[in-house]
């Protein structure tokens, strides 16, 4: 196996906004306390947690806040270097292969603790330089850049506002919020948002209002429940904030729209 050089790793958690140059390749895993960051010309506002490799010349600027938690390996003995061909990859070689390789990858909250402890692992076999231990910092490495691979190494994987609207759209109880259906997807609600506008032209919350909205007329039109129970249905704690919203989507009340569809029927 060709050899690997950790010259450094460490756990960061001190409040600093920071900018430059990526000086040599890294990988950083932040999972908390990230404010901003851009890079690779995205600019994220406080994104989920993810993987983030740092090609040597590559322009950033993170700011972190009192909660920062990020983990930061530097390398050397892999080449790293841009994809001409994919935006946001790198070509990684070793060994004599080739391969594009994500330079950002989400990570769900529920993973989050399995990869914590894989680099305190990481961090005592480094300050335990054995050669068994050597041996084993390039296989935590491996497992690392095997994990960001295989986020898309299936062709048919659904992007991240395609998966955002169908978890929307099968919740036809009303029953999550936007900020769970958003750490099923692996990002935050507000970088969510940003894709679902410019994919479907329009907002997440006003999507889901709308379908809310249309399912309420549906028991309106088609049930005997009274406006407390079709608000309950639509996923309301209160009949006040369902009529507020009903009046503004419709134009008129839902105990006028009761009148318009039940009474004045057959």
């Amino acid at each position: 196996m060709q050899n690997m050089i950790i010259d450094y790793i460490g756990l960061h958690n001190r409040a600093e906004h920071i900018y430059g140059v990526c000086p040599c390749s890294s990988i950083n895993f932040a999972f908390a306390g990230v404010e901003y960051r851009k890079i690779y010309q995205h600019e994220l506002h406080f994104p989920p947690p993810m993987f983030v490799i740092g090609l040597r010349g590559a322009p950033f600027d993170t700011k972190f806040n009192a909660e920062r938690h990020n983990w930061r390996v530097a390398f050397h003995g892999i080449r790293l270097r841009p994809d001409p061909a994919t935006p946001d990859h790198a070509i990684i070689e070793w060994d004599g292969i080739q391969l594009s390789l994500p330079l950002l990858v989400p990570v769900a909250e529920s993973e989050v603790p399995f990869w914590k402890n894989e680099f305190i692992r990481l961090k005592y076999l480094f300050d335990h330089p054995t050669k068994k231990n050597l041996f084993l910092i390039n296989l935590y490495i491996m497992n690392i850049f095997r994990f960001l691979l295989s986020y898309e190494s299936q062709s048919t994987r659904e992007l991240p506002e395609e998966k955002f609207k169908h978890l929307i759209d099968a919740d036809v109880n009303f029953s999550q919020s936007l900020e769970q259906f958003a750490s099923q997807c692996g990002y935050s609600v507000d970088h969510l948002r940003i894709l679902f506008r410019k994919r479907y032209q329009i907002n997440p919350w006003e999507y889901r209002n709308r379908k809310r909205m249309a399912a309420a007329t549906e028991l309106i039109a088609n049930s005997n429940l009274l406006v407390k129970e079709i608000a309950a249905q639509v996923g309301f704690a209160s009949e006040t904030a369902f009529t507020a919203m009903y009046r503004r989507t419709n134009g008129h009340s839902p105990r006028k729209a009761i009148k318009l569809l039940r009474e004045n029927t057959g």
